[in-house]
């Protein structure tokens, strides 16, 4: 009985794992369209926390992501540069974060046996 109850609980937590890239794509992808959507909305500089607290979390992605974008559209006044780095940190940095969950996953598993 001892046993059934471990491999159930280790059978649950291999789920849960399977489950983490897309939980930080799911996350990700959620503050990328609220931060560049309180951006468009209002492109205060008081409203750009959230823009910021992307760029932190996409780094070091993030600075490419800036220089790339400043190449294509120029001014970074400009609504199509606002529209690129949507579009980056959208999916690039999303597909970012789905293969730091899989190395996390990666890790778990590695040191769980």
């Amino acid at each position: 009985m001892e046993r059934h109850s471990e491999y159930v609980v280790s059978r649950s937590s291999q789920i849960a794992m399977r489950y983490i890239p897309y939980v930080l794509v799911a996350l990700h992808a959620l503050l990328a369209i609220l931060a560049f959507g309180v951006a468009a909305l209002n492109p205060n500089t008081e409203h750009m926390a959230l823009l910021l607290l992307l760029l932190v979390a996409d780094l070091p992605w993030s600075l490419a992501f800036e220089f790339g974008s400043a190449a294509i559209a120029g001014s970074p006044d400009s609504s199509l540069r606002l529209w690129i780095n949507f579009a980056l940190y959208l999916s690039l940095g999303t597909l970012w974060y789905y293969w730091i969950g899989r190395g996390v996953v990666w890790v778990l598993r590695k040191f769980s046996k």
